[in-house]
């Protein structure tokens, strides 16, 4: 319970340090340009639509925002990288190698690292921010196979 407490404090420090450096502001841009991203009304605040619509005007919305993004998208999907390793000196050799590659083949497909990149690339280009959270435990099963 003592671990999960610990957890839990050090998870608020960082929401109160974030927040402190300006995080609320960026929470409040991304929303708005997500909605620039999405369209269908929503590029449009509230009080210009309200205005516009009581002056007989349409709310005209012509998103280039989506198909660029999309595009942008398509080229970073076509575009993948793989992960591999090499022998650098040292005790390393080409089986080593090998193998480190194959393990990290299987991690990234078991985790969903192609759909995850995407999605990371996505969030980067529509509201200015994308990451990955990697964390690696040496002592899981995987990592005592090949002897790490």
């Amino acid at each position: 319970m003592a671990a999960s407490s610990s957890l839990a404090l050090q998870n608020w420090q960082l929401l109160h340090e974030a927040r402190q450096r300006g995080h609320d502001a960026y929470v409040e841009q991304a929303l708005r340009l997500e909605q620039y991203y999405l369209g269908g009304g929503l590029q449009w605040d509230p009080e210009d639509r309200v205005f516009l619509e009581g002056e007989g005007r349409p709310c005209i919305e012509i998103n280039q925002i989506w198909p660029a993004i999309h595009n942008a998208l398509g080229h970073q999907i076509h575009n993948r990288m793989d992960m591999a390793f090499r022998p650098r000196g040292g005790e390393a050799d080409g089986e080593l190698a090998e193998v480190l590659s194959k393990v990290a083949m299987q991690v990234a497909d078991r985790q969903q690292l192609h759909w995850l990149e995407t999605q990371c690339m996505a969030d980067g280009l529509i509201q200015q921010r994308g990451y990955f959270d990697v964390r690696m435990d040496m002592n899981s099963p995987t990592a005592k196979a090949v002897g790490l």
